[in-house]
Formats: C-alpha cells, structure tokens, sequence
C-alpha cells in the first residue's frame, strides 16, 4: 500500500492526462504524447468539487480487480479513488471516494 500512496502523491501535477506513444527508431526510445484531455470523474471535470490543491492524477489497480482506477493526491495529502464505471474499453470515471485503509482516511502530510 506505501508504493500505491507515494505514486499518487509524485504523479502528473495536473488535472489533465496525456497518453504516451513509445517507438524505437534507429535503436533510440522516442516518446510521444497525445494532446491532453481535461479529466471528468461523476460527469464533472475532476477537480470541481473536491477543490485539491495541485492534484496529482495516476492510474492503479487499488483493489485487485483487473482494472486500473484513478487515484489522486494533493498538496495537502489527501488521496482519493475514482473507480472505472465505464463499459469495456471506455473510461469513465465514477465519484472520489476517500482513499482509506482500516477504515480511516489515508492522508500523507506534506509539511
């Protein structure tokens, strides 16, 4: 569970994502990346309602199920999940739930 917490909290610091493409040409590594995409999570841009300080976006598989979810960071510490609610290959993302273990809310202080 460390690992999962540290990922959210050093991930992308944004409220966008963008995919990479990775190639090898002439045995260099050459990455590109599609325009970013504004995030939605519950049919609203995430971001809206939890008003997270510098929001640090990554994709997991949190609870074992085969299917990577959103989990997101903050400045502040607090760490929340938005499950995948999409169809097959559609991604759409669900409302934040707390990030919780033991049933209390995980948060990683950063002061």
């Amino acid at each position: 569970m460390k690992g999962i917490m540290v990922a959210a909290v050093a991930a992308l610091v944004s409220t966008t994502i963008a995919l990479e493409r990775v190639s090898w040409a002439g045995g260099a590594r050459k990455a590109e990346f599609e325009a970013p995409v504004r995030l939605l999570a519950d049919g609203k841009f995430l971001n809206e309602v939890e008003n997270m300080l510098y929001p640090s976006p990554v994709l997991l598989d949190v609870d074992s199920d085969g299917q990577r979810e959103l989990v997101c960071g903050d400045l502040w510490g607090r760490l929340r999940v938005y499950e995948n609610v999409g169809e097959e290959g559609d991604t759409t993302w669900g409302p934040a739930v707390k990030l919780q273990s033991e049933g209390k809310d995980l948060e990683l202080p950063n002061w």
